[in-house]
């Protein structure tokens, strides 16, 4: 018989440590490719198999578009399911996902099988169309499911904040692999004779060995993590009221709770749409920035091709080392001028690769900027994100860490998770899951300010479940916007190259250069301006009436409509 399920109040057992580390092991994979996807599949495609611009960047374009419907999708999917033999709903869909990467990704970064020389470029396209598929499915059924294992394996606030600290410590150690491997693997290629400082078709097999070992390390770990992960069973057609209404980290209400916007309100807001616009700058400038640096590096610096490991890991570790930062710095300054100084960082990168010619060893110096401004950039963003939607939920919410993982979102762009302190339900977990890839710095737990608490006596009302969802349709929106709009991006600049015939012409010297100049000082200034329009004009969302007729009607009869008065609150 299941056992009673658990009020917030208690904690419950300590999760024994070699079952946390287990639990830790079963993101791996999914961090490790995450990295290989967006910091290599370009130069693969492009530098070593031959394939034109327009090519290399639709097959990006298309895993970003997968990435963004499956998510949701899967996520809502997944906790309608009872599991599946032995397995329970999440372990379940973690083994499907699990599989789905280990047979796919391997061919990603492959030759094609039954191509030839004179094989038409639209047929390689629709040979790695399918796994690129499979493989973003499989990506996003291990990430939801396994975000989604948190509150159900533990139920105290500590345990939660130390299983996802435990989760990210994996996060670093999957990324510094990807980009050691490469290192090494480059490394021991230049020693044969016949190597070239410079990609190009000798390099297939670095390229398919380090998939496949990123492969077979992600299945160790991966079965590290189903045989040491224990899920609660639930019996079929049963889900448990626990896992409904338990917060993901517990915290008294200090008054009545609010009404909560719906996902048409937020439509109307005005403050949505300039922390859409902060937020999608910032996931261009970091995402972009990480897709096409090593192409700047071989191609524009002329650098040897070692460079495309030692850079990206400098960037990442950099950014990593500044999240340290992020948290005093924000109670120092704010939110807004942490923001605006990420951002004149990222600016001085810009400005740095535009002006000084030729770059040598100062390379190592851009790349601190760069991995420094976009962590600091992209953390502030979250937070306001946050920001905005903590006053339409029951609690706001806390920021877990930056990461290096997908996005996931993720290669080592800048991955987060958001997890909500109140109101923690099951499909909204898996709608945050675009932006769930995380790691557990424990950067920002906003407790609202004095502005926001002296105006929280909002007359109390009984909201059903649905308008909880709300705050899942702002992260949900944001995230597929960001992946599509990055995808797009990338096809943009391809389609612009100037060398359509030949992989690299002397014109795509310049080309790259000033992809990057454009990419982070061009949007940088658009993020700017966003940023001084939220200075000028501060986040406020007004909270409308929220009529309950209709979706009270399965619980009670009333008669005509709830109402409540219009309020405003600011973020400050």
């Amino acid at each position: 018989m299941a056992e009673p399920p658990r009020s917030p109040q208690s904690p419950g057992p300590a999760l024994p440590l070699r079952a946390r580390l287990s639990f830790a092991c079963g993101h791996f994979l999914n961090d490790a490719c995450s990295a290989l996807w967006f910091t290599y599949l370009l130069p693969f495609l492009h530098a070593v198999l031959g394939y034109g611009h327009g090519a290399a960047g639709g097959l990006l374009l298309a895993g970003q578009a997968a990435d963004g419907l499956c998510t949701p999708l899967l996520g809502f999917e997944a906790d309608r399911a009872h599991g599946c033999g032995r397995c329970g709903r999440r372990k379940g869909w973690h083994l499907a996902g699990t599989t789905c990467v280990l047979v796919s990704f391997p061919f990603v970064f492959s030759p094609c099988l039954a191509c030839r020389d004179s094989t038409p470029q639209w047929a390689a396209f629709i040979y790695y169309l399918p796994f690129i598929i499979i493989f973003q499915f499989g990506w996003a059924a291990t990430q939801v499911s396994h975000l989604a294992l948190i509150p159900e394996l533990v139920s105290s606030d500590h345990g939660k904040v130390e299983l996802t600290a435990f989760r990210y410590a994996f996060t670093v150690m999957a990324n510094i692999t990807v980009y050691g491997l490469t290192w090494l693997l480059l490394n021991f290629q230049t020693d044969q004779p016949d190597h070239m400082e410079h990609l190009g078709p000798q390099d297939i097999p670095v390229f398919r060995n380090l998939a496949l070992i990123i492969v077979g390390l992600g299945a160790v770990f991966s079965l590290i993590f189903h045989l040491g992960t224990k899920e609660k069973p639930y019996p079929p057609g049963v889900l448990p009221d626990s896992e409904e209404s338990t917060p993901l980290l517990h915290k008294e209400p200090s008054g009545p709770p609010r009404p909560l916007l719906l996902w048409k309100d937020w439509l109307l807001e005005p403050s949505f749409y300039q922390v859409a616009v902060l937020y999608m700058a910032t996931r261009l400038i970091v995402n972009l920035s990480q897709t096409y640096i090593a192409m700047y590096l071989t191609n524009s610096l002329l650098l040897s091709k070692k460079y495309i490991a030692t850079i990206p890991l400098v960037m990442y570790v950099s950014g990593f080392l500044s999240s340290f930062l992020m948290k005093p710095v924000n109670k120092w300054i704010g939110r807004n001028l942490t923001y605006f100084v990420g951002i004149l960082v990222v600016l001085a990168f810009a400005s740095w690769v535009a002006v000084v010619k030729p770059i040598g060893d100062e390379i190592y110096g851009l790349a601190v900027l760069l991995g420094a401004g976009s962590a600091t950039i992209l953390v502030t963003s979250l937070s306001m994100t946050a920001d905005l939607i903590g006053t339409n939920t029951v609690r706001p919410l806390l920021l877990l860490g930056w990461s290096g993982g997908h996005g996931r979102h993720s290669t080592h762009g800048l991955e987060w998770a958001v997890l909500r302190v109140r109101g923690w339900r099951r499909w909204e977990g898996a709608l945050l899951g675009p932006v769930c890839c995380g790691h557990a710095l424990l950067l920002c737990c906003s407790e609202g300010s004095a502005h926001e608490r002296a105006h929280s006596t909002v007359q109390h009302s009984t909201v059903p479940l649905l308008p909880q969802h709300s705050s899942a349709f702002v992260y949900g929106a944001m995230s597929f916007t960001d992946k599509m709009a990055n995808g797009l991006a990338v096809m943009l600049i391809q389609n612009l190259h100037p060398c359509p015939t030949e992989l690299c012409c002397p014109a795509c010297v310049e080309f790259y250069r000033w992809v990057m100049v454009l990419v982070t000082g061009g949007i940088a200034v658009t993020a700017v301006t966003t940023l001084c329009s939220i200075m000028v004009w501060p986040i406020r969302i007004r909270y409308r009436a929220v009529s309950l007729q209709g979706l009270s009607s399965a619980r009670t009869t009333e008669s005509g409509s709830t109402e409540a008065d219009s309020q405003s609150s600011t973020i400050n």
